[in-house]
């Protein structure tokens, strides 16, 4: 546990660094004024099977799967079977009611009181926790939310919960379609590991920035983590992708911050949504698309810079079906010139169009 917990002997505040860790990011994130966000990953920790080991392993032929059921199976002569009261709550080793009750919920209640998360994500795995279990937790979440005055999430990342009161994660992937439901992406600033490794490959910009465009057109939000060294050390070449991220944003952010999805998010290159996926390759030619939250402006985001000059035809834009004022480019006093056609607007771009990873045109609507 990474918090000081009283429920279990294995926390940061008794053991490793005899730190709150939790508290201590806890004050700097929401100085910040950002979300704090706890992570629970201890849904597969129970050895439910251990009194069927010696039965199990008597019987000819591999062993039954459910044996994998646990991260750490009971096996004799090693300490996931041990009888020493602190390796027993480590590994699992109790009775079943126990654990239920006194670790998974337990702990998750703990940090709910102390740390107030604004988010609780959840790793796979929830269906192991018996139905009673998971609805008190999320009645105790709620009500304490309400308590706070404020609002929570809780994620899933198979159907474990609730659609109606959860949010779907999807691990390194994505939908590949526009949901009606938000969801979430959890992704890394590395092409390998979560955390920091020697020789760890980091992302190019572009990808990230792209990901989070697709991602927030098709109504997802980005949940980015990186990889600092041991000693906190944010390493140069990942602080060199969220400077230039957070330059794009500091131009076009209003395309992206407060918006919502519009009536399509543009054309795809997704062999497929889910966990896991293989990341798409985007050029100037693919658009995605995000409305403000109050419907005033409607945003082009092109997945690279047009050719300055060029005359783009935006099929989806056709007839009098989306009215606007005038068509203009983020970062530059440039407007676009703009026709309506049969087959869609046509946009023409002026001859100054800003050297950047993506570029947005905003159509000011009137009503």
């Amino acid at each position: 546990a990474m918090w000081a917990s009283k429920i279990t002997p294995w926390n940061v505040k008794d053991m490793g660094p005899h730190r709150d860790t939790m508290r201590e990011l806890e004050t700097a994130i929401r100085a910040r004024g950002m979300k704090f966000i706890t992570t629970f990953h201890h849904a597969r920790n129970l050895q439910r099977y251990r009194d069927t080991w010696q039965e199990e392993r008597s019987r000819p032929g591999p062993l039954r799967s459910h044996f994998r059921d646990s991260h750490y199976p009971y096996l004799p002569n090693m300490p996931t079977s041990s009888d020493d009261p602190k390796l027993r709550v480590l590994y699992g080793n109790v009775p079943a009611e126990e654990w239920y009750q006194k670790y998974w919920l337990g702990e998750l209640k703990e940090v709910i009181d102390n740390y107030q998360p604004d988010l609780i994500w959840f790793d796979t795995w929830l269906d192991r926790i018996p139905a009673n279990y998971r609805e008190e937790f999320m009645a105790y979440y709620y009500n304490k939310a309400l308590d706070w005055g404020k609002q929570v999430v809780v994620t899933r990342k198979e159907q474990d919960l609730p659609a109606s009161s959860s949010i779907e994660d999807f691990e390194k992937g994505r939908m590949d379609r526009m949901t009606e439901a938000c969801w979430l992406t959890d992704d890394t600033i590395s092409k390998g590991s979560w955390c920091y490794t020697d020789n760890l490959q980091i992302k190019p910009t572009k990808m990230v920035l792209h990901s989070l465009i697709d991602i927030v057109s098709k109504n997802g939000c980005l949940l980015l983590n990186i990889s600092p060294m041991a000693d906190g050390t944010i390493p140069e070449n990942q602080q060199e992708v969220l400077r230039e991220i957070g330059a794009w944003l500091h131009t076009n952010g209003e395309a992206i911050y407060n918006t919502r999805p519009w009536v399509t998010y543009g054309p795809t290159k997704m062999e497929r949504g889910g966990h896991f996926i293989h990341e798409p390759e985007y050029t100037a030619d693919d658009i995605r698309f995000t409305r403000s939250k109050d419907d005033m402006a409607l945003y082009l985001i092109f997945m690279g810079r047009p050719d300055p000059g060029s005359k783009i035809t935006v099929t989806s834009i056709r007839g009098q079906n989306y009215q606007f004022s005038k068509a203009s480019l983020l970062g530059t006093d440039e407007e676009v010139a703009t026709e309506r056609t049969p087959q869609g607007l046509v946009m023409t771009m002026p001859a100054n169009v800003p050297d950047a990873l993506a570029v947005v045109v905003k159509l000011a609507r009137v009503f």
